[in-house]
């Protein structure tokens, strides 16, 4: 009976030893860990990265060569990110490169080295940040043995700054660019106005790297806008790493030709009527605009 006592007694005290003892300790990591949480939290809401801008160096690469495939990840966030990675999927293959913290409104090139296929062909890059939604990217790399130009329009825009007038000619500047890796031989540019063909242009042969300008001019008609479209290399001549890229469109407000209506003068006759006598009011309109008016 007193052994049984005995236990029950050091049992109890025992227990009362013991949780004393680990309470603190649960109660200290509990609150670790809810601290930890919340700055995980407001890092979180507070830093917001995006993939800015995925693209390869050089961007037309040859078969088994060594391509640099660049990452522009910027924060536009409120604070420092936490660092992360970029997941990679080139054709089958996945990779991944690590993106370090980044402050507040500021941005990181991050750069992967990639081998290409030895054979020709397009490979489809993909770009994502860990953990981060909605933040894919997707880039079409063409693996070409042979380099080749790419004519591409470099701008279209009116001669004047001033607004183009219904019924009264308007020039308008072309610049044609070859953005690729090869000379460009001479070629033509056709430019249309609402969807309707106007004429051509010929464009000099040009190196990589190398652009020109040229003019044509228009005589709209009373719209209030226009639609004005140029296309590079038109006659397919030239043989180009990106035969997708030839074309640009603009849409340009007019000045249109309108009647403006004013009322000159106001006349009544008898001039000093008298009462139950019938007077005859006489109004004088004119048209001061640039366009007939119709009846009113």
């Amino acid at each position: 009976m007193k052994t049984k006592f005995l236990n029950s007694l050091v049992s109890a005290l025992l227990i009362i030893v013991i949780i004393p003892g680990l309470t603190p300790s649960i109660v200290s990591a509990a609150d670790e860990q809810f601290a930890d949480g919340g700055n995980s939290t407001n890092s979180t809401l507070n830093s917001n990265l995006i993939l800015e801008k995925l693209s390869t160096d050089p961007d037309y690469p040859k078969p088994d060569s060594k391509v640099a495939i660049n990452s522009l990840v910027k924060n536009t966030g409120t604070e420092a990110s936490e660092p992360t990675n970029i997941i990679y999927k080139i054709g089958e293959i996945e990779d991944k490169e690590e993106v370090p913290a980044i402050e507040a409104g500021s941005e990181t090139l991050i750069s992967h080295t990639w081998i290409t296929p030895d054979e020709e062909g397009t490979v489809s890059i993909k770009a994502s940040l860990e953990n981060v939604e909605n933040s894919e990217k997707e880039i079409s790399v063409k693996v070409v043995q042979e380099t080749l130009p790419d004519l591409i329009v470099e701008d279209l825009y009116p001669e004047s700054s001033t607004q183009s007038e219904a019924g009264k000619p308007s020039n308008f500047i072309l610049k044609i660019k070859n953005i690729g890796e090869e000379t460009a031989s001479s070629s033509t540019a056709k430019y249309s106005f609402n969807g309707t063909s106007e004429g051509e242009i010929s464009i000099p042969e040009l190196s990589a790297g190398a652009n020109t300008s040229a003019e044509f001019s228009y005589t709209p008609g009373n719209e209030e806008t226009i639609s004005v479209t140029v296309v590079a290399d038109s006659g397919d001549i030239v043989s180009e790493s990106n035969e997708d890229n030839n074309r640009m469109s603009k849409t340009i407000s007019m000045k249109r030709e309108l009647p403006d209506l004013k009322i000159e003068s106001i006349s009544l006759s008898p001039e000093e009527p008298h009462l139950g006598e019938n007077t005859t009011f006489t109004a004088t309109v004119k048209n001061n605009g640039s366009a007939a008016a119709e009846n009113s």
